[in-house]
């Protein structure tokens, strides 16, 4: 059981919605108890604003949902429904103990309880282990979490290898909140996530995948990135990162922080391409984007900017019509992406790339490239249209006339028009006829 620091609470005054109030006050009318706990108490002692509650509560799920009207048994089988209440979702978990871990990632048994400390005492980290009583003010902090969370530490509650021990998720956890937060971990918490990276084998690949994710999301990847660098621990992310993660000292490549950190966290797909930018784009990299689960979307964006990330730029030479089929090449919706992982990539210390690339994306995505058509979608004849006007069967000829009138266009866009397209397709197909 872990050392109890404060088991009596003190008083705290939080602003919080009415609604979470008026919830409250439904608990308490029915003789229930009901504490503020998770991330939405994190946010409340940071300043931060919040959007997801997370309610924990002496009664148990089939009583929460005689309470209210409308519930979802999100995950009833451990204790968790969602309650819509004033237009909001209020996640509502029973006190509870868990025993057992025999699969390394769930509870055997779980066994609901009448008191908050007892519930707080098998919670993951302490800045998660605290809960207030939005009526009486009644603020619980075990394990020195309000300490902890203005220190800027995550530490785990007790004996941290017991608390990866029963969830290696907790691994995960513990990354994401140091990327997310900004937060160092404690020493002690940092040695066991490295003797207990075996633990994340009993973790689904989705669920890795999920924090991994959340992870390179966050404000600081570094952060989180450190902890998770070993091979040993790697292995079950990525194999393929494990030498270009870490420099001869065995620490976080300097590079690779800068990069992760810097490039815009607009979508995963770009913060995935920052970190996966010095291995090779081949049939490995590829299998494992798919292998790791990510969604379609976010495979096809990241494999396109890894591989027209190795396009010839010819950065201080490139005329107009060249930076035009370069961003053909990478395609529009890809630009801005393609020109920040430039950018990121020429301030890295070893980057082979000029210096000048800052200039070399202005160029790129000024009105004289991104005002052509970059497309065969854009031009002003369909595959249609020429097989009409030249009386020609579709086929591969079709799609070749529309690549070649394209590379005209990119010359030259005051040609993208309909008479003059079919025009010079009229030329090209008599030619071959020829």
């Amino acid at each position: 059981m872990p050392i109890m620091m404060q088991s009596s609470p003190i008083s705290l005054s939080f602003d919080v919605p009415e609604a979470v109030r008026e919830l409250c006050q439904r608990f308490a009318q029915n003789d229930v108890q009901a504490f503020l706990v998770g991330g939405s108490l994190r946010d409340l002692l940071r300043g931060a604003p919040t959007s997801d509650w997370d309610i924990a509560t002496d009664a148990p799920p089939e009583r929460v949902m005689k309470l209210f009207p409308h519930v979802i048994p999100t995950g009833i089988a451990h204790g968790t429904v969602t309650v819509l209440f004033r237009g909001q979702q209020f996640e509502v978990t029973t006190f509870r103990a868990e025993a057992g871990f025999s699969d390394g990632r769930h509870p055997d048994a779980v066994r609901y309880l009448g008191d908050i400390r007892a519930d707080l005492s098998r919670r993951d980290f302490t800045i998660n282990a605290m809960a207030w009583d939005p009526l009486t003010e009644d603020f619980y902090d075990l394990f020195g979490g309000r300490d902890d969370l203005q220190a800027g530490v995550i530490r785990a509650v007790g004996h941290p290898e017991e608390r990866f021990a029963e969830d290696g998720l907790r691994i995960m956890r513990a990354a994401r909140f140091a990327s997310v937060l900004g937060f160092a971990v404690a020493p002690e918490t940092a040695r066991a996530i490295e003797t207990s990276a075996h633990c994340l084998a009993n973790v689904s690949v989705e669920r890795r995948r999920d924090e991994f994710s959340r992870l390179l999301l966050g404000g600081q990847p570094s952060c989180g990135l450190r902890l998770l660098r070993s091979a040993a621990i790697m292995v079950h992310i990525c194999p393929l990162l494990t030498s270009v993660l870490r420099d001869d000292a065995g620490e976080l490549h300097r590079d690779v922080a800068q990069r992760v950190d810097e490039i815009p966290p607009r979508s995963l797909a770009l913060r995935l391409s920052a970190l996966l930018l010095p291995l090779p784009y081949d049939a490995a990299l590829s299998a494992w984007l798919t292998s790791f689960r990510f969604d379609r979307k976010t495979q096809k964006h990241t494999s396109h900017l890894l591989q027209i990330f190795g396009l010839p730029r010819g950065e201080t030479t490139a005329d107009i019509a060249s930076l035009r089929a370069l961003a053909s090449a990478v395609q529009r919706e890809y630009l801005s992406d393609y020109c920040d992982l430039l950018r990121t990539w020429s301030r890295t210390q070893d980057a082979p790339m000029p210096r000048d690339a800052d200039a070399f994306c202005t160029r790129l995505l000024s009105a004289d490239v991104q005002g052509a058509p970059l497309s065969i979608a854009e031009l002003a004849v369909t595959g249609t249209a020429l097989m009409q006007a030249l009386s020609l069967p579709p086929g591969p000829q079709i799609g070749e006339l529309l690549r070649e009138l394209l590379a005209e266009v990119l010359r030259d866009p005051a040609v993208n028009q309909r008479d003059a397209l079919l025009s010079l397709a009229r030329q090209r197909a008599l030619r071959v006829r020829s």
